[in-house]
């Protein structure tokens, strides 16, 4: 049934999509936009290089979808901060029973809200985090952040004290904010994430009129539980930043179908 409505929702966005734009070809047979890359082939991301091409660019994709007044005021609820305290209490492992009754509803209403849009095509955002991303992936009793970090900087040992982040699979259990255009929001934070995100996967952009309590972050927000792959990480050269490469990982209709993506978090919901 999930996989029916996911396939629903693309079909849906799809059609909303070219009958809106330009650049669509109308003698085109419609079902070659909906065909996924074969298989061994490179796909290539979008970036969006300004936050106006990003809105001009999602008011097209939004056009035709109807979203509910409790859709647009819990995402608003959510992009003034109002989830802090809930993301944190998710992203320390802890199951949703730990949150108040009213938390639980707060949560319900943007599970609900975020699974309305997709995008369609492979693409670029970013996030940028504390360290604290790094005592979730890590064991404190086996890793001291002050070996790695010190003064606002990264340490000379840092690099090597890294070595096995590449591979991670890290699982954000919150609900998780990213930004299309690169440093425009927490860009003092030491930690940049880069994140490959593959056609189809649910994510909403919320600095819509709508939406948005900060326009100008340019957020595209993600639903809980999103996996994101290490690929690869490199610390700048003036030592302040650790840019992190990664890849969320697609859908995946089927746990059979995936069981190599156990998330690498210290602790988890479920144990």
């Amino acid at each position: 049934m999930k996989k029916l409505f996911v396939l629903m929702m693309i079909v849906f966005q799809m059609v909303c999509y070219a009958s809106k734009h330009d650049d669509y070809d109308d003698d085109k047979d419609f079902r070659i936009s909906i065909v996924l890359p074969q298989e061994g082939s490179k796909p290539t991301y979008r970036e969006f290089k300004s936050g106006e091409e990003a809105i001009k660019w999602y008011k097209q994709l939004y056009e035709g979808i109807k979203f509910t007044q409790e859709d647009k005021d819990i995402v608003k609820f959510y992009t003034d901060g109002h989830f802090v305290l809930i993301n944190k209490t998710l992203r320390n492992g802890n199951p949703l029973e730990k949150l108040t009754k009213e938390e639980q509803e707060q949560v319900k209403k943007l599970d609900e809200a975020l699974s309305k849009t997709i995008v369609f095509q492979d693409l670029i955002t970013y996030r940028y985090e504390t360290l604290g991303l790094l005592t979730r992936l890590y064991d404190k009793e086996k890793f001291d952040l002050q070996e790695i970090y010190s003064g606002g900087k990264f340490t000379p040992e840092a690099r090597h004290l890294l070595e096995g982040l590449s591979g991670k699979k890290y699982k954000d259990y919150g609900f998780m904010s990213t930004t299309v255009i690169r440093n425009s929001t927490f860009q003092t934070r030491p930690i940049e994430l880069v994140i490959k995100v593959p056609r189809f996967s649910h994510a909403l952009f919320a600095s819509l009129k709508d939406f948005a309590a900060f326009p100008t972050q340019y957020e595209l927000l993600f639903p809980r539980d999103r996996l994101l792959i290490f690929e690869k990480y490199e610390i700048s050269k003036d030592m302040t930043r650790l840019t992190i490469y990664a890849m969320m990982a697609p859908l995946c209709w089927n746990i059979k179908d995936c069981p190599d993506l156990e998330e690498d978090n210290i602790k988890k919901p479920y144990e």
